[in-house]
């Protein structure tokens, strides 16, 4: 049986809400980010998920997805440990 404070949604919304400032910024990066990977952009982490979304989610929330608030472009760190080279 679950406690109250696990969540069935993983990573939970409260999670990503101490990575960024509301809901509409994990929206809009989220978003942003998804579309990138669609577009061809190399994944920052080392989980495959088929759902680009579920994928940019799980960035954010090992922060290997950050922004700069006022700025336009959001950026993804890759380092050759994050990145696994095929």
């Amino acid at each position: 049986m679950k406690t109250s404070n696990e969540s069935l949604i993983s990573p939970s919304i409260d999670s990503l809400l101490e990575k960024v400032e509301n809901k509409y910024v994990l929206a809009l990066l989220s978003a942003k980010r998804a579309r990138e990977l669609f577009d061809g952009d190399d994944v920052t982490i080392d989980e495959y998920y088929i759902n680009k979304v579920t994928t940019a989610i799980n960035e954010i929330d090992q922060g290997k997805v950050t922004y700069v608030h006022g700025v336009d472009e959001i950026q993804a760190e890759e380092t050759a440990d994050d990145v696994s080279e095929e």
